[in-house]
């Protein structure tokens, strides 16, 4: 089935096909390999509710059309957290 995503960051709408079983987890796996967004990155919202990577389309009752809102993260920084040098008593 298609299901249709809206990616929040941009207001970009793309559109992906899904398994009627499919977990959110290889939902996202399928957003990376067609959109190239590293499923770490994304967080998916259907009807208000923030989507568990274990769940599938069932649980969720995704149909085809549905919409799911993408919320995508920024990439963490690569700079190294600054360590404060300890008191010494």
């Amino acid at each position: 089935m298609d299901v249709r995503f809206y990616e929040f960051t941009s207001g970009r709408e793309f559109t992906i096909e899904v398994g009627y079983f499919d977990t959110i987890q290889e939902i996202k796996e399928k957003i990376q390999k067609y959109e190239g967004i590293s499923t770490s990155r994304q967080t998916l919202i259907f009807k208000g509710q923030i989507m568990v990577d274990e769940c599938d389309t069932v649980f969720y009752e995704i149909l085809h059309n549905s919409q799911i809102q993408l919320l995508v993260m920024r990439e963490p920084s690569s700079s190294k957290p600054i360590k404060k040098e300890e008191e010494s008593s």
